[in-house]
């Protein structure tokens, strides 16, 4: 699938309502062939000649890797073997696209007054919220880089009671056994002692 193809999916969703897309979670859910797969969560972009398109701004192009005028949508893809579908998929808004100087094209573009600013992440993590709650029958939920390097975000998901892959920096510091963390007691009056782990982090790639 080419990233036309995927960001044209973003203007789909985008002329769709969200009764659509919870049907096509829905219509997964009675398929017996379908159950049990993985939910995956990324972005797509495409350039645009200014940024007068909702969402539109300079933002970080990964397809061509530099900054330029975008506007970027976040997907939420189903696969199974070798079935893939889109379920649902948000369009990222900048946060300064909620200024004073974005009011009219705020409106222009049917924007709810509700909304407020969302990181990607947080976009991320209200998908597979609302997936979950759909009953949408994933077994994990895979992301790259992008995602994976972002420990709130992880966090997040895990606490949702999801198990999850993702890609993470090769230097990321690991613990090979769960360290004990917390704050040493201190005698009143005295100097609290020098924080002190008997267990050693390392780098990720140490271990490829």
């Amino acid at each position: 699938m080419t990233w036309r193809t995927e960001f044209a999916a973003v203007y789909v969703r985008l002329s769709l309502s969200q009764g659509v897309l919870d049907r096509i979670q829905t219509e997964i859910t009675h398929w017996d062939e379908l159950q049990g797969r993985m939910l995956t969560v990324d972005e797509c972009g495409d350039e645009k000649a200014e940024d007068k398109s909702a969402g539109a701004g300079r933002q970080c192009l990964s397809r061509i890797g530099k900054v330029d005028i975008e506007q970027v949508g976040v997907i939420l893809c189903y696969y199974q073997a070798k079935v893939w579908t889109m379920v649902d998929v948000e369009l990222f808004l900048p946060e300064n696209w909620f200024d004073e100087a974005h009011r009219e094209l705020r409106k222009r573009w049917h924007i709810p007054n509700d909304r407020t600013f969302q990181t990607m992440a947080m976009i991320s993590l209200g998908l597979i919220r609302r997936a979950k709650a759909n009953g949408l029958p994933f077994k994990t939920v895979g992301f790259d880089c992008f995602y994976g390097q972002n420990t709130q975000f992880r966090a997040d998901v895990n606490n949702e009671g999801l198990i999850y892959m993702a890609d993470i920096p090769s230097d990321t510091m690991v613990y090979l056994n769960r360290p004990v963390v917390g704050i040493p007691e201190t005698s009143p009056g005295k100097r609290g002692p020098h924080f002190s782990c008997p267990e050693y982090s390392v780098k990720i790639n140490q271990y490829r």
